[in-house]
């Protein structure tokens, strides 16, 4: 069937699976699949026969809401596809006594270990000892305490971001080349942008000029500067070592984050923006999109299923797909 929901087409060949489908509920005989948005069930690992707890359906002893609709268990995966909304509630209970400090885990059933197993044989024999490993930005940032500048041997399937709050009124004076608007780069784009030659060149002949007009880097104090909000993309162009401080700063040029918050300034599209004095602890490493190990093409993808003798949790009327 290539005709999807709300009118969509989708196509019958199937490339890859999106990492959520290992967060997600589901049973060999049915095309529909749960997804638990509880902040708990992300948490709950598979702990095969020696699992301590269980999901099992609510019920009016335990839905003292009634969220939970009890007929939807009589209908068909196509007719809830037009819901839009939820209205089904599962609770995890323990199976048996947890002591403190113990993970929680339940049985992801049979066909999800099967597949496990299958994953592990498959990659074992796929692999390459002498593939090279590309460090990943959790890597780098346990380890890389000197950062390297653009000058310098580029980093594999990652870019860097700072912490910075570009503040117009202050900052718009500041530190600024003038540039094609219509040549801007951000977001994502900015993360993975490479300097060709006659870049580097350029910025290279600039550089005394940017390290003397930059913006210098201000620490506003907790949050303010230190937080998901005032991360976005940057370019290491320099570095030196600063002996008063006994640290390095760098000095970099900073991008608007596509998705950022709407309630900060913008950095103007006509201008290459670029902040001296940068600590290390303001810059972090961040995978570049579609790169984590989790993203690979061979990364395992499997749905959370149930044990067998939890057979009867899967209502009947959803197994469309029997053989």
């Amino acid at each position: 069937d290539t005709e999807g929901n709300q009118g969509h087409a989708y196509p019958q060949e199937v490339h890859s699976q999106q990492l959520i489908l290992n967060y997600c509920c589901g049973h060999k005989d049915s095309s529909m699949l749960l997804f638990p948005y509880s902040s708990t069930s992300s948490f709950v690992n598979h702990g095969g026969k020696e699992a301590n707890a269980k999901l099992v359906w609510t019920n009016e002893e335990t839905d003292a809401t009634g969220f939970h609709k009890k007929d939807w268990m009589e209908r068909r995966p196509k007719e809830l596809l037009q819901e839009g909304r939820t209205g089904l509630m599962m609770m995890l209970v323990a199976t048996r006594a947890i002591a403190q400090d113990d993970e929680v885990t339940i049985d992801y059933g049979p066909e999800w270990q099967a597949a496990w197993e299958d994953h592990v044989v498959g990659w074992s024999t796929r692999h390459d000892p002498l593939a090279r490993h590309s460090l990943t930005a959790s890597e780098l940032n346990e380890s890389e305490d000197r950062i390297r500048t653009v000058f310098e041997d580029s980093y594999e399937s990652v870019g860097t971001a700072c912490h910075y709050r570009y503040d117009a009124p202050e900052d718009e004076e500041q530190g600024g080349i003038n540039v094609d608007p219509d040549n801007e780069v951000d977001g994502d784009e900015a993360l993975g942008l490479v300097y060709d030659e006659p870049a580097l060149d350029r910025l290279g002949a600039n550089l005394p000029w940017i390290e003397d007009q930059a913006a210098v880097w201000r620490d506003h104090g907790g949050r303010r500067t230190v937080s998901g909000d005032n991360l976005i993309p940057c370019k290491v162009v320099g570095r030196k070592e600063d002996e008063s401080l006994n640290e390095t700063l760098y000095t970099v040029r900073v991008f608007n984050s596509r998705n950022g918050p709407r309630h900060l300034d913008q950095i103007p599209t006509n201008k290459e923006h670029y902040v001296k004095d940068v600590p290390r602890r303001a810059i972090l490493f961040v995978d570049l999109p579609y790169t984590s190990s989790q993203q690979k093409e061979r990364a395992f993808r499997h749905e959370i299923g149930f044990p067998d003798d939890d057979g009867d949790l899967w209502p009947q009327a959803w197994k469309d797909v029997l053989g």
